[in-house]
């Protein structure tokens, strides 16, 4: 089982009060442990528009430049591995790790988890989230 820390991410608190789809910035603050409106600026700088979702792999590229982060890790994406093995000729059918799979293998540090429409932090082996589900 995995424990849920209920967060913004410092969204309130540094003013944002009207911002929308921004699972990725919420997840880079609390990861880096930075302030929500760094945060914002870093996802801005790396193309992010107000009020839409973004990819925390641009957001994390900006900050590496900038030095607010050491090291950036990332799998590949499911469409990659796919189109990959269709050029050998074979379908691979790829299964991803569960939250709690990856809470167990990682139980310290600071890491951003990545779906396909969701993004969230997790810290120690917590889950950082506002436990809210907002669909587009």
């Amino acid at each position: 089982m995995v424990l849920l820390s209920k967060t913004d991410g410092g969204r309130q608190s540094s003013g944002f009060f009207a911002e929308k789809k921004d699972c990725t910035v919420r997840s880079f603050a609390l990861a880096a442990d930075i302030p929500y409106g760094d945060a914002w600026q870093v996802a801005k700088r790396s193309g992010r528009k107000m009020g839409k979702g973004w990819w925390p792999e641009k957001i994390l590229t900006v900050a590496k430049q900038d030095g607010l982060v050491e090291f950036v890790w990332s799998t590949p994406s499911a469409q990659t591995v796919r189109a990959y093995s269709r050029l050998r000729g074979f379908f691979l059918k790829t299964k991803y790790p569960t939250i709690t799979e990856i809470a167990r293998r990682y139980p310290k540090g600071r890491y951003i988890l990545s779906t396909r429409t969701h993004a969230t932090a997790l810290i120690d082996g917590v889950i950082h989230d506002t436990g809210v589900r907002e669909r587009a």
